[in-house]
């Protein structure tokens, strides 16, 4: 026992995280600018008529290159189809209203940011290296985005979005309320994608809805901290935890109209399927995700290739099939060319002067040679079937 004390004492010791808060980054007005934004008792409303609000941190980061950065919002309570976000920006320069999420186009750095849909959430990241005007651009060029199940934010009256920024890794944390952990599962631990998170920058927060105008984000914290992460520090580790995710039969989903609810339904039951059959990639980080994702296309692509292969065989057979229903075909029209022969010349017999017995004989040679034509006509076309048959089963 004491030995695996020992082990588990090294281990959080090598596995530590270090958080510390820095005072010149926060809310109070020596410290910040506040554009379109109304202050309350309860808070900071970002929205003004129906824009959305700016806040510049004076102070630019010049001490830690690793760094932590929490907002604290009320939860805003929207109803389906309005939407709200709310964005923390680290740059070069001092952000500025603009067209994209509520900043500038063009930027040298990344932003962050938690994007509601009535009761659900998104999660963004989005990085510009000073060359690109993002405005215009869909979000699939722009964005890393995450769609978290909804049913984590129920019951929360308040939200933390938490951006970490270390030299191991890059990642958003949501902690609802009594500081209980939401989601961690968006992070890049590939630096070369996120480029220089460090010091020597700006943050800044904006805002951007499509909502009522009483519909707004609340800000009522900004706490920042110079964050220390140890050498035995898991960046990939998910700590939150994964709710179950039941199916929805058709009446309990919240919609009018009675053939949406059964799309709905049935998707969602799709979606519980795959996950038993392929796992739960969304509980690795999005990098890992994308690996994944690639691996799967290279199989299925190795599927496409043997499917392609079997149609090629497939036409090649219907190939010989079709010239073997020719030959059939050829070899019973002479088959009955023949028969066709044999009683004409049978029926010019009959015609001579003959005794009856004689006739009556003709006559019973003609039924012979029909029933033989009929028979020889139904046993090729028989051959014919049986061959189809054996070539359809290649």
């Amino acid at each position: 026992m004491r030995v695996l004390s020992l082990l588990a004492t090294l281990k959080l010791a090598v596995a530590y995280m270090i958080e510390m808060p820095d005072a010149t980054i926060g809310m109070e007005d020596s410290l910040t600018h506040l554009s379109n934004g109304v202050k309350k008792h309860d808070g900071w409303h970002l929205r003004s008529g129906d824009k959305g609000s700016i806040v510049q941190f004076k102070h630019k980061n010049d001490k830690h290159d690793e760094w932590s950065m929490e907002l604290v919002i009320k939860e805003p309570r929207l109803r389906h189809p309005n939407f709200a976000g709310i964005y923390l920006w680290y740059t070069d320069e001092p952000i500025t209203p603009g067209e994209y999420k509520g900043g500038p186009g063009v930027f040298k750095g990344v932003v962050a940011g938690l994007e509601f849909l009535g009761q659900a959430a998104d999660i963004v990241v989005a990085v510009n290296h000073g060359e690109i005007d993002f405005h215009g651009l869909h979000a699939d060029e722009t964005e890393l985005k995450d769609v978290p199940d909804p049913s984590i934010f129920k019951g929360h009256q308040e939200f933390t979005f938490k951006v970490i920024s270390t030299s191991k890794n890059f990642k958003i944390e949501i902690y609802g309320d009594h500081d209980t952990l939401l989601y961690d599962k968006v992070r890049y631990t590939d630096m070369k994608e996120i480029s220089s998170r460090f010091s020597g920058k700006f943050f800044g927060v904006s805002t951007t809805y499509h909502a009522p105008l009483a519909d707004s984000i609340v800000l009522k914290d900004v706490r920042f901290f110079n964050r220390e992460e140890g050498p035995g520090y898991d960046p990939h580790e998910v700590n939150a935890e994964t709710p179950e995710v039941h199916p929805r039969l058709p009446h309990e989903v919240d919609h009018p109209n009675v053939e949406i609810q059964h799309t709905i339904s049935s998707v969602e039951y799709l979606t519980k399927y795959l996950r038993v059959v392929l796992g739960e990639p969304m509980n690795k980080p999005i990098t890992e995700n994308l690996t994944y994702l690639k691996k799967m296309i290279n199989f299925q692509s190795a599927h496409v290739l043997e499917l392609k292969d079997a149609l090629t065989a497939m036409a090649q057979i219907s190939k010989k099939h079709d010239a073997s229903e020719h030959s059939y075909r050829e070899e019973v029209l002479h088959r009955i060319g023949v028969v066709e022969h044999i009683l004409h010349g049978l029926m010019q017999r009959k015609e001579a002067p003959l005794k009856h017995h004689t006739s009556t004989t003709h006559i019973g040679l003609c039924f012979v040679a029909a029933v033989s034509l009929a028979f020889a006509c139904g046993y090729f076309l028989a051959q014919r079937q049986t061959q189809t048959l054996k070539l359809s089963k290649h």
